[in-house]
């Protein structure tokens, strides 16, 4: 996974630090800032971005209510948020993100995969090709239909929902079990197949628009 660009919001300067260097590891660039004001600024700043991590306690201020407010603002950049807490987090701080307006909640520190994963399911989708009129006759692509393609085009959005279901719980759970949890390999192969079935999807879905022009 290379490429795009991670907002880090975050007072806590050696957490957005270790999290900056992960996500150099996955060939992603990021910006850091330590306070909503600067966050607001960045978002403006940007006309695009991948994701917003954004702390979820140390703050001058709550980060729930932020989080429900960035997303009613009328800003250039309006990313994906997911929200960062320290390891051992209660999962009803998962549901509190939710509840504000965030795709998920990233228990740090973290893995590569685990992250990768994450940001693979939050990712804008880039605009897609507005639906073909009932009427309009349809056209073959290289031996395929318009229709056929504009479904394929459209299939990325749709698997994504429920697989952020599946990193979603995948961090509830580990939440609730202890460090020598025998199985925590088999949850993070969870979230491996996860992540490639992510890519295959939105492979697909690229290609499907790339014909479509």
């Amino acid at each position: 996974m290379t490429g795009g660009t991670v907002l880090i919001a975050d007072p806590n300067g050696e957490r957005a630090s270790a999290l900056g260097r992960a996500l150099t590891r996955l060939g992603i660039a990021s910006r850091w800032v330590d306070s909503f004001e600067k966050t607001r600024e960045a978002l403006g700043d940007y006309a695009e971005l991948d994701t917003l991590f954004l702390a979820a306690e140390g703050f001058d201020g709550d980060s729930f209510e932020f989080c429900w407010m960035l997303s009613r603002m009328n800003l250039p950049s309006q990313p994906p948020v997911i929200m960062i807490a320290p390891a051992g987090s209660p999962p009803a701080l998962a549901r509190q993100a939710m509840a504000s307006g965030a795709k998920g909640l990233l228990s740090w520190p973290s893995d590569d995969v685990t992250l990768a994963a994450w940001i693979e399911a939050v990712r804008p989708l880039d605009t897609m090709p507005p639906p073909m009129a009932e009427e309009e006759p349809a056209e073959s692509h290289g031996g395929v239909s318009a229709e056929a393609l504009q479904v394929f085009a459209r299939l990325s959005h749709e698997v994504n929902n429920p697989l952020q279901g599946i990193f979603g719980s995948v961090d509830i759970i580990t939440m609730n079990v202890s460090p020598d949890f025998p199985h925590h390999d088999r949850l993070r192969d969870v979230l491996t197949h996860a992540k490639e079935v992510a890519h295959l999807v939105r492979d697909a879905s690229r290609m499907a628009k790339d014909a479509l022009k």
